[in-house]
């Protein structure tokens, strides 16, 4: 175990740590590789795909709660029309006591 790091036991705030030894070292700079034209052309065909997927998924889903709406709204006005949904009744309010006020 010669040249390794030596394991750390102790704990508080200004005990050396192993945490941060890898801040220390040089790190190498990586090149962002650099598509080519075919390359570029797949990647715009698959992100093209993939909008035409989430678009229909979300007309699909935008469709399905207007109908669900509008379910909702026949329901609603068949029962407003056979007299069902009557007006709520009053509320009641509490009375208070004249020398309850302060």
């Amino acid at each position: 175990m010669a040249g390794s790091q030596p394991a750390i036991f102790v704990h508080g705030t200004l005990c050396p740590s192993t945490r941060y030894l890898g801040m220390t070292e040089q790190v190498e700079q990586s090149v962002p590789h650099k598509l080519t034209p075919i390359e570029r052309a797949e990647r715009n065909l698959m992100r093209q795909k993939d909008a035409e997927k989430a678009m229909a998924e979300h007309e699909r889903a935008q469709a399905a709660v207007y109908a669900n709406m509008e379910r909702l709204r026949a329901e609603r006005l068949k029962r407003e029309a056979a007299g069902e949904n009557k007006a709520p009744p009053a509320r009641r309010t509490a009375k208070r006591a004249a020398g309850a006020r302060a």
